[in-house]
């Protein structure tokens, strides 16, 4: 048995750029311990044509924003197709595979057609039609895409409420298969857990109901049914924490946070907390990790990285800077 994780963005590596943050880094991060370790776990995202901005500073010195292209021709095709009806249209979708950054298997989901392409045209595209269309191919598209491989997943894991069009999804097809709504919800609440990210309550999101019906996304469940599960607005947070059979956060302190501020959904699976870690192979260098808590070998190793980061600011910028200078530095 499997665990798959779904999960909106998932960086890898600057090179295939499908993630915008802190989630991605954290998905990519997860996937790679997991094929370190041996774990049978699997990923399902989706393909983005264009991924996350790049920043840029132009001469006028005011930011603004570019969404270059990248090379995805390393991609395997499954030979896998899975459909998804979304405003009352068949997108007919493509699934690809990949290990090549040392992680378990990534399934990308990405659709056929051109005409179809607005979907995942750009990662977090602004519009409720198009995020909800983002959505239900990650969470109904990849929940086929897996039945179809093959896969006999034990447990879900949605990495924030991207995800939960897939609960949706197997609800309906356990109520396909002879189960009652209340039945079927607690079959598929024993399958699934959930991460909680933002700890704003604002910045959790939520659908009119009449979109989510509009777009295709609730299937065959009925309105109250839907709104026994993320209520009305919908809620993707809720519905998550309500999906699933246990829940966590990302660091202590927001565990007690997450705590607090949903604790008056009803339903909601406990929240534990689960400090965000890091892919050491990927975050520490090569000569920092050999040289183990020697001080006079870390030392050398910072030395030797510290002049590695000065030489390329200096190809950059032609900026020659003191190696004997304190450098602060700071990513976005």
């Amino acid at each position: 048995p499997h665990v798959a994780c779904f999960c909106m963005e998932c960086g890898l590596h600057e090179s295939f750029p499908i993630y915008s943050g802190g989630l991605g880094i954290l998905a990519g991060d997860y996937i790679k311990t997991a094929r370190d370790m041996q774990m049978p776990m699997v990923a399902v995202g989706l393909l983005w044509a264009r991924g996350y901005c790049v920043q840029r500073i132009g001469a006028d010195g005011r930011p603004y924003e570019e969404f270059p292209g990248f090379d995805a021709d390393f991609l395997q095709d499954t030979g896998v197709r899975v459909r998804v009806r979304v405003r009352g249209k068949e997108v007919p979708c493509r699934v690809w595979v990949t290990d090549r950054f040392g992680h378990c298997p990534l399934y990308l989901i990405d659709p056929q057609k051109h005409e179809d392409r607005w979907i995942t045209h750009r990662l977090y595209e602004a519009g409720t039609d198009t995020r909800i269309a983002q959505e239900m191919l990650l969470g109904i598209g990849g929940t086929r895409a897996l039945a179809w491989l093959g896969y006999n997943v034990h447990t879900y894991h949605f990495n924030e409420g991207h995800a939960v069009f897939a609960g949706i999804e197997m609800i309906a097809d356990a109520m396909e298969g002879g189960l009652q709504f209340p039945d079927a919800w607690k079959r598929v609440r024993g399958k699934i857990v959930f991460t909680t990210h933002t700890p704003v309550r604002a910045g959790n999101e939520e659908h009119d109901l009449k979109d989510l019906r509009r777009m295709g996304a609730c299937l065959q469940l009925s309105g109250a049914e839907m709104r026994e599960i993320g209520g009305d607005p919908f809620n993707m947070t809720v519905a998550g924490l309500r999906l699933s059979r246990g829940a966590n956060a990302v660091a202590q302190l927001h565990g007690e946070t997450s705590r607090a501020m949903w604790k008056g959904v009803e339903g909601a699976a406990p929240i534990g907390a689960i400090t965000n870690g890091v892919h050491q192979p990927t975050w520490q260098a090569p000569e920092i990790a050999s040289a183990g808590a020697d001080p006079d070998k870390l030392w050398v190793a910072h030395t030797k990285c510290k002049r590695a980061l000065l030489d390329e600011i200096d190809r950059r910028h032609n900026v020659e800077i003191d190696p004997n200078a304190l450098l602060v530095g700071f990513a976005r």
